[in-house]
């Protein structure tokens, strides 16, 4: 594997923790308050929330640098960050919502929406780090 896929792993992986933290301690930090039950202490759960972003980092970056094309890196990035998260906080985050009916709306909508904008952020962000080196 290329050297800048394991940077662009730890970038994915650092960026996604980053904005997911934004996302939900303080955006919509104050819709959780609220509703105390719908969001547990972050106090036991920092091992597998850094885990989990360790995995994002990882796969993230391993299934762009499958298919990168000759295009234009940026492009590449947003289409590949838009799909991901239209996917994983699209699709799956619905039907979360569903089956998890005592989400607020403002949840549902905020993290659908926050997510996939974080896709998109860490895809151009991998896409620029995975870019052919100019001869």
């Amino acid at each position: 594997m290329k050297q800048n896929f394991w940077a662009a792993a730890a970038a994915a992986m650092a960026l996604g923790l980053g904005l997911d933290l934004l996302l939900f301690q303080v955006l919509l930090g104050g819709t959780f308050g609220v509703e105390p039950n719908l969001h547990p202490p972050l106090a036991g759960a920092w091992p597998k929330i850094v885990a989990a972003s360790l995995l994002f980092g990882w796969a993230f970056t391993w299934v762009y640098a499958q298919g990168i094309g000759d295009g234009p890196w940026l492009g590449q990035g947003l289409r590949f960050g838009s799909v991901v998260g239209v996917l994983t906080h699209g699709a799956l985050g619905l039907t979360a919502a569903t089956m998890l009916d005592h989400e607020t709306e403002t949840i549902v909508v905020g993290g659908i929406a926050g997510g996939i904008l974080r896709d998109i952020i860490v895809g151009v962000v991998v896409a620029y780090m995975m870019r052919p080196a100019r001869n």
